[in-house]
């Protein structure tokens, strides 16, 4: 594995299992599609996230979600009832542990988000872990160098708007 986070199977499992043990409003077959935003977020912003919704709603049906304004249990039920999320690396996709087997992930990421150092493969583990499917869109991006030592971790990026309807086209 490529970086410096390894995740702790057991407990990770342990957590998911006693979180949806609290979910009440399941539907039979997962049907949301949704975009985990950042909006709130001061990092890794989705700088054109707005064209890319519009067209993902249109196309697609996908909702916007902003998962930091529900709480644990709110967000783990949205996530859990998802076919498709897609969202930027970041915090938001940590409810992808939530998330179906055989459902999917599409994580839109920096492509200079790499390296020894860096957390970047950690939603795929966490993906492998649940049985999720997991695409990663590697984007173009706008570096932090305010941010010092996390100006490449923390870059903002602009997703390529073809290639993301293409990748979500493939899923459906």
């Amino acid at each position: 594995m490529v970086g410096s986070l390894s995740l702790a199977h057991a407990p990770i499992l342990q957590t998911r299992e006693k979180v949806l043990s609290k979910i009440k409003n399941v539907q039979e077959k997962p049907k949301k599609r949704l975009v985990a935003s950042r909006e709130d977020a001061t990092t890794r912003r989705w700088l054109n996230q707005s064209e890319c919704l519009e067209l993902l709603t249109n196309k697609f049906n996908f909702e916007c979600i902003l998962p930091s304004e529900r709480n644990l249990f709110k967000q783990a039920e949205i996530f859990y009832q998802a076919e498709i999320v897609v969202g930027i690396h970041g915090a938001a996709l940590a409810n992808i542990l939530f998330m179906r087997e055989k459902t999917t992930v599409i994580e839109l990421r920096y492509r200079g988000q790499e390296g020894n150092f860096s957390s970047a493969s950690c939603y795929e583990e966490l993906s492998k872990l649940i049985g999720i499917n997991h695409i990663t869109v590697l984007c173009n991006g706008k570096e932090r160098p305010e941010l010092r030592g996390r100006s490449i971790e923390d870059a903002d990026v602009i997703v390529n708007k073809t290639e993301l309807l293409k990748v979500v086209d493939s899923c459906i």
